[in-house]
């Protein structure tokens, strides 16, 4: 979710930070947690990678070889097209590699997504190696990259054996587990008994985003978030204007704008999304989200970079945009204990994602010296964040887990300032 996305950094690489929930039928590995499966080569076993590597394969019978296949998951920060990918790859490479030489560059599909390879030649000491790099764009936020690493002499035997793994390639449907699919039922049921506005949600709240450090926490931007009353395809809802402004710092920054109206009812979601980039060099990038979800369908319309790309999904029921799933999550909110599951779908994404919600009900804050509604959150069964609201349903606080950033509320002077 857009709070979430407060690094500066146009693209990371997720580490593997999940247990990922991994199958291996007829030798072909299933990564649910991940979204993929692939058949590996014959005789090939796998092992868990690190960082952003998800698994790596090698030949079974040669423990000491030097070929490696790597399946790397790469989630972008703001959306990102593959064109632009693949030239950050190339000046990576160039960086990366010595002697570096480039063998060929072709586009192709992988299970009906566009995709791009680059293989080349490079140099470690006396040693002549090759890679081939396989990039398979799911969405402009989410990217694989199929990658096979060999002495250069061993190019001609193993790139037909690369090539045939990499055309088995396939993105896996998100399943739900028991659990998740019984949360998920209690969202449906609070989602399906709304008859109105709920008049708690209108609010306006400013928020500070800090950076947590040993010697303490500094400020790096802020986040502005407006509910008001609005009429939404002849009903009843809501009108969510927000700011979220990130300080790289050496001249860098990031501002996105949203404004979203949903109906009481969330059959009807409309978004518009403006961020603005600006790189350390004083150059922007601008990337411009909207999207209209009803009657079982999500048009999206995106233009990153000035480059457009428009589709049309279809949605089943209970499916949020991001900005009316921070909101329908303050409905949630009990005195009592219960596990909700929210699917929610950003608009630079082709599929939605699953927010898991432990509302732990009402309590004492020792920090805060006042009750508070607290919620764990599990989005995409990777990112652990502890939530903190009010009794007036107003966010207090955010922390993910492992990461230095978070957001706490503020008065307007202190967010500006």
């Amino acid at each position: 979710m857009k709070m979430l996305a407060l690094v500066w950094l146009l693209l990371i690489l997720l580490p593997v930070i999940v247990m990922s929930q991994v199958s291996n039928n007829n030798n072909r590995y299933v990564n649910t947690d991940y979204g993929f499966s692939i058949q590996p080569p014959e005789e090939w076993t796998g092992v868990a990678g690190q960082g952003a590597t998800v698994v790596t394969f090698k030949p079974k019978d040669s423990a000491s070889s030097s070929v490696e296949f790597n399946i790397i998951y790469a989630k972008a920060q703001t959306p990102i097209t593959l064109n632009s990918y693949i030239k950050k790859l190339k000046d990576f490479n160039k960086e990366a590699y010595r002697d570096l030489k480039t063998i060929s560059e072709k586009e192709l599909t992988v299970s009906n997504l566009k995709a791009f390879q680059i293989a080349i030649e490079y140099k470690v000491g006396d040693k002549e190696r090759g890679l081939i790099q396989t990039v398979v764009s799911k969405s402009p936020m989410v990217f694989y990259s199929l990658d096979i690493t060999f002495e250069k002499a061993d190019y001609d035997k193993l790139v037909k054996v690369y090539n045939d793994a990499v055309a088995t390639f396939a993105i896996e449907v998100l399943k739900l587990t028991d659990v998740e699919a019984k949360a998920q039922d209690n969202t449906l049921q609070i989602l399906n008994a709304l008859t109105n506005v709920n008049k708690e949600l209108f609010s306006e709240n400013w928020y500070a985003i800090c950076f947590v450090a040993k010697n303490g926490e500094s400020k790096i931007g802020y986040y502005h978030h407006k509910t008001t009353e609005a009429e939404v395809s002849s009903k009843k809802g809501y009108l969510v204007e927000t700011e979220l402004f990130v300080d790289a710092g050496g001249g860098g920054d990031s501002r996105t704008i949203t404004k979203g109206s949903f109906s009481f009812d969330f059959k009807t979601q409309k978004v518009e999304r403006e961020e603005t980039i600006t790189l350390k060099d004083g150059n922007k990038l601008v990337n411009k989200l909207s999207g209209e979800m009803g009657r079982g369908e999500a048009a999206l319309h995106r233009n990153i970079n000035g480059e457009q790309d428009d589709i049309t999904i279809k949605v089943s029921n209970g499916i949020l945009f991001t900005d009316a799933a921070e909101l329908f999550r303050k409905i949630l909110l009990t005195p009592s204990k219960k596990d909700y599951l929210i699917k929610y779908l950003y608009m630079a994404e082709n599929s939605p994602s699953i927010d898991f919600l432990e509302v732990a009900g009402k309590d004492w804050s020792d920090e805060l010296k006042k009750d508070v509604y607290l919620v764990y959150s599990k989005r995409d069964r990777k990112q652990s964040i502890t939530i903190l609201y009010d009794s007036d349903r107003n966010m207090i606080k955010e922390s993910t887990a492992n990461s230095p950033i978070i957001i706490k509320a503020v008065s307007k002077e202190e967010a500006l300032k």
